[in-house]
């Protein structure tokens, strides 16, 4: 993913995407294939500046939320940032190492739609996921 300002042109956005992915070929010449996926930064749609208490929502929101969704996906390393009255969120998950990738992106996707259900002012939402290995089980 490659977070770009919002503001800027779909022509500059390509170009920088086709920079990055020429960068990685190089240093990483096994590689097959990379593809981009570009995100302009958070918008200003926020209604109302966060408080202590959003945080406190989101925490419960992510941490009920594996008996919501009915899948134990661990949440862990998690990071809460109140930047300019907006809250962002990054954790880690685990996920089942034959997921594939189509029903991880749908899962995450669900995930976040849940926490913006809860907090109505979070702003970037950012889910790595990770295999669940035998021994984490």
């Amino acid at each position: 993913m490659l977070v770009t300002c919002a503001w800027i042109i779909l022509d500059e956005a390509n170009e920088q995407a086709s920079q990055l992915e020429a960068a990685l070929q190089k240093f990483l010449p096994g590689i097959d294939h990379i593809v981009t996926r570009l995100e302009p930064t958070a918008s200003k749609t926020i209604q109302r500046n966060s408080t202590s208490e959003d945080e406190w929502i989101l925490m419960d929101a992510l941490y009920s939320m594996p008996g919501v969704i009915g899948l134990d996906f661990r949440p862990h390393e998690v990071r809460i940032h109140r930047t300019n009255g907006e809250l962002s969120l990054c954790f880690h998950c685990l996920m089942d190492e034959h997921i594939d990738n189509s029903n991880t992106r749908a899962l995450t996707e669900q995930m976040e739609r849940l926490l913006r259900a809860e907090v109505d002012n979070l702003g970037r939402v950012i889910i790595h996921t990770e295999l669940k290995h035998r021994e984490n089980y």
